[in-house]
C-alpha cells in the first residue's frame, strides 16, 4: 500500500513527548476533573503510539474522516503476563502486561486476520502496550467489567472514536511547536515513523515487511535513509521501547 502523498516521519521521540506533555496537563488539572478528561488525553496518547510502534494503517485503528469506522476494537487485543499467558479482566494493570497481542486485518489468509504482539517497556512513558492496557484498566474500574468486544479502542469518553484528521491534527500541533514544518506530517507519517526507526536498528527488511504486513516491496517506499548522528538518535530510542514478536 503506497502512501497516497509522501509524508515525513514521524520521530518516535515526539511520541514519547506527547505523552509526557498530556500528563503533565492531566497533573495540572487535579483536583478539577472539568479541566481535563483524562480518558481523553489517554486515548490520544496510546493511539499515537499503537499507530507508530504497530506500523498501523490509519484505518485500522481510526475512523476515517467519511467512513464508518472497522478498525481496532477491545476484542482484537489479548493481554498477557511474563509466561505470555493471557490476563483476566480483573489483573490487566500497566505493571502487570507484559505484553498484548493484536488481531489484525489481514488479505494473505482465509481468516482475513493475522496476529502481532508487542511486549511491554516499563522504562518508557509512551509504551503503546502499557498505554492501551491503563486505558482497559480505567475502563473496567468505571464498569467494574471488562470493555464489550465490539467497542472501538480508541473511543472517547462522549462515544465518538478518535478520527484520522483528529489524529493528523494532534500531530502537526506538536510538530509546530518543535518548530518544524507541520505540513510534511499527518496520520500516515506514524507508519512511516515506525518503519524508519525499526530500519536505522537493523531490523531486516523483511521483518519490517511482514509486521507491517505489506504484501510488496512498497516498504521501501517508507524508509528514509539516515546519516549517522540520526541513526544513533534512533538507536537510542529503540532501546527503551517496546519491541515486537511475530506470529
Amino acid at each position: 500500500d503506497i502512501a497516497p502523498c509522501p509524508k515525513a516521519p514521524v520521530p518516535a521521540q515526539l511520541i514519547e513527548l506527547m505523552a509526557l506533555r498530556k500528563l503533565h496537563l492531566r497533573q495540572e488539572a487535579t483536583g478539577d476533573p472539568s479541566k481535563r478528561c483524562f480518558r481523553d488525553d489517554l486515548v490520544e496518547s496510546a493511539a499515537a503510539s499503537s499507530g507508530l510502534w504497530l506500523l498501523l494503517r490509519s484505518k485500522e485503528y481510526l475512523k476515517p474522516d467519511a467512513k464508518d469506522f472497522t478498525g481496532l476494537r477491545w476484542g482484537d487485543i489479548t493481554f498477557k503476563d511474563a509466561a505470555r499467558n493471557e490476563l483476566q479482566p480483573h489483573e490487566v494493570t500497566p505493571e502487570g502486561v507484559h505484553a498484548a497481542t493484536y488481531s489484525l486485518i489481514s488479505t494473505k489468509n482465509s481468516f482475513g486476520r493475522c496476529t502481532r504482539t508487542l511486549a511491554a517497556n516499563a522504562e518508557n512513558t509512551a509504551c503503546p502496550v502499557r498505554l492501551v492496557a491503563q486505558l482497559y484498566q480505567l475502563l473496567y474500574k468505571q464498569t467494574r467489567r471488562k470493555p464489550d468486544p465490539a467497542q472501538p479502542v480508541f473511543q472517547y469518553a462522549d462515544g465518538t472514536v478518535m478520527r484520522r484528521d483528529r489524529m493528523s491534527l494532534l500531530l502537526r500541533e506538536f510538530i509546530k511547536a518543535c518548530k518544524l514544518d507541520s505540513r510534511l506530517f499527518a496520520s500516515h507519517s506514524l507508519r512511516r515513523g515506525g518503519c524508519v526507526v525499526y530500519h536505522a536498528n537493523n531490523i531486516p527488511l523483511e521483518t519490517i515487511k511482514r509486521m507491517g504486513r505489506w504484501e510488496s516491496d512498497a516498504v521501501l517506499l517508507y524508509i528514509h535513509d539516515t546519516d549517522s548522528d540520526k541513526t544513533q538518535l534512533m538507536a537510542d530510542c529503540f532501546k527503551k521501547l517496546p519491541k515486537f514478536e511475530l506470529h
